[in-house]
């Protein structure tokens, strides 16, 4: 694991199967009443601009999703994955002080950086009753 965090590869072939395989992923969720469902209940809930917002599948947006690059993962990448945002979760036989001399000498080349901020207003209760009906005409 540490190898894949510390020296990620990014091969160009692999994006574009995988970005393939996403908007095929999202086109058929939106076939299906129960992926539609998936995919604007959490808008409606919390709103838009909200973190909890997007599809609940996590497959985002079709437009979106076409216009990404590799650059854009590898940016993404290079912004979020630090050691001071992100947890590492170990289950099995191992005392604490096994496992901290383990991690501590493989992941000891992973340095801090900052990341972004972010911050959201809360979800957008609705206190009134309302009808939403997904256009499933595209």
């Amino acid at each position: 694991m540490a190898d894949v965090v510390l020296n990620p590869s990014f091969p160009d072939a692999d994006f574009k199967r995988l970005q393939d395989q996403q908007v095929s992923q999202i086109a058929n969720e939106k076939k299906n009443p129960q992926g539609m469902v998936m995919r604007v209940m959490p808008e409606l809930l919390y709103g838009k601009d909200h973190p909890y917002g997007m599809p609940m599948s996590g497959t985002g947006e079709e437009d979106i999703v076409k216009t990404l690059s590799l650059d854009d993962v590898k940016g993404f990448y290079n912004r979020w994955l630090r050691p001071n945002n992100a947890t590492i979760v170990v289950t099995g036989d191992i005392t604490m002080p096994e496992l901290v001399e383990k991690l501590e000498k493989r992941f000891s080349a992973w340095k801090k950086a900052d990341v972004p901020k972010k911050s959201h207003s809360g979800s957008k209760n609705r206190r009134h009753r309302q009808q939403n009906l997904p256009d499933r005409s595209s």
